[in-house]
């Protein structure tokens, strides 16, 4: 039996490590034009990872940091023209994540894991084209990024993460 401390430090160090892999992800230099194209999927990949390997509270925590330090560190150009969406970035990486949690379950299932995938990049996709059509205004480059380009970078990045998830789940270092 693992007792109640062992598994808190397990949990800490776990959503500890996860948070310098999401700041390296996003600031991998990539051209401009692949930029998002490769650091979207990996950061939901992350985001995904937090629940599979740790659980959905670490999947939250991420969720609601990742925007914050890529606005911190400078990922996106100038500090005014991301701050006014990274609200509703948090609010779509959440919903990515309770959807991906909620339908995963207990029982780990692919299919389940895939349904919750799914609804959660739409919805995430959903969240964040609704905010920069209708609620803030943004320069046309940062409304364009929170478009269609977010579904396939949430779809993508939770593909790896279920893959690297069943790669977790064999191996009993991460039990």
């Amino acid at each position: 039996m693992v007792n109640k401390g062992k598994k808190n430090v397990a949990w800490l160090t776990r959503t500890g490590l996860l948070l310098p892999c999401l700041i390296v992800v996003q600031l991998l230099p990539f051209p401009a034009f692949l930029k998002q194209l490769v650091t979207g999927p990996l950061v939901n990949m992350v985001l995904l990872i937090a629940v599979i390997s740790t659980d959905f509270l670490s999947g939250i925590i991420i969720a609601i940091l990742s925007p914050v330090l890529a606005l911190l560190m400078g990922t996106h150009s100038a500090l005014g023209t991301l701050l006014p969406v990274v609200p509703f970035i948090m609010l779509g990486n959440i919903v990515y994540v309770t959807f991906f949690h909620v339908f995963r379950g207990k029982n780990k299932q692919l299919f389940s894991q895939s349904i919750g995938l799914v609804l959660g990049s739409v919805v995430k996709f959903l969240i964040l084209l609704i905010a920069v059509t209708y609620l803030v205004k943004v320069p046309s480059p940062i409304a364009k990024a929170m478009g269609v380009v977010q579904l396939y970078t949430a779809l993508g990045g939770g593909i790896l993460a279920i893959l690297i998830g069943k790669i977790l789940e064999t191996n009993q270092a991460w039990k």
